[in-house]
């Protein structure tokens, strides 16, 4: 995809599910992909498979809720390539089934502190390093729970994604006139390892709220996050894209 390759891709929560998927697509387009997460298995699994792609694939250990270890990250980014192009933040929890009303304050912190904080700090950070050259293009992992409530159980997780997008369009704002296109794509219910785990009936349930009755694959997400990233998306600035088979607009 034009504009891709040989940039810098820094990718949180890279080596599991969507984000595995999306460190793949990134070394298929001839990428330097950085993978950032806790699990340090998976993550150099996955380093090692891009690294089959293309050339300069790493993991680097980190929490997303934990300032140093990004400022680590980027340290380590600056030194060996000099220069971050594409920051993808995907790392976030969905933190089970709960109630509002018996939602204890620890299970708010936990979701709020992943999926808000922390792409609150990876994007100081990566804005930080992208600045130095006045260019670069980062995307935020929101959800359809982003622009809906209609998730009876996830209230939390609602909210976190609505923060999301609403920190995706601040930061594109402020950012657009320095060459840094900041923007989110919406994911539904994805075909990732996890769900296809479910017994069929849940996954057919799952499909059946969406128009087009069927799971959001995975590949079509990874495509996007890659897609904004490209010289194709020099004039998207603060969108929020959909991939949810339609249910959005239901």
């Amino acid at each position: 995809m034009k504009g891709i390759r040989n940039g810098v891709a820094f990718i949180t929560g890279g080596e599991n599910g969507l984000g595995a998927a999306i460190s793949k697509k990134f070394a298929e387009e001839g990428a330097k992909v950085v993978i950032f997460g806790i699990d340090e298995i998976n993550g150099n699994k996955v380093a090692e498979e891009c690294t089959k792609l293309t050339e300069g694939a790493m993991f680097i250990k980190g929490d997303v809720t934990n300032n140093d270890n990004i400022k680590n990250a980027m340290n380590i980014i600056k030194d060996k390539y000099g220069k971050l192009d594409f920051a993808v933040n995907n790392a976030g929890v969905t933190g089970g089934l709960k109630d509002f009303n018996t939602t204890s304050i620890e299970q708010y912190d936990f979701i709020m502190n992943i999926n808000a904080k922390g792409v609150f700090l990876c994007m100081q950070n990566e804005i930080k390093m992208m600045l130095e050259n006045k260019a670069g293009k980062i995307v935020n992992v929101s959800s359809e729970a982003g622009t809906s409530a209609g998730f009876s159980g996830l209230s939390v997780y609602v909210g976190s994604k609505h923060a999301v997008n609403g920190l995706t369009k601040a930061a594109a704002i402020e950012n657009a006139p320095n060459g840094i296109n900041i923007n989110a794509i919406a994911p539904g219910t994805m075909s990732t390892p996890l769900v296809l785990a479910f017994p069929q009936k849940d996954q057919d349930a799952l499909a059946s709220i969406r128009p087009s009755n069927r799971l959001v694959d995975v590949e079509s997400v990874a495509n996007a996050a890659v897609y904004l990233c490209s010289d194709y998306s020099n004039d998207m600035v603060g969108t929020i894209l959909p991939i949810d088979g339609g249910n959005t607009i239901k």
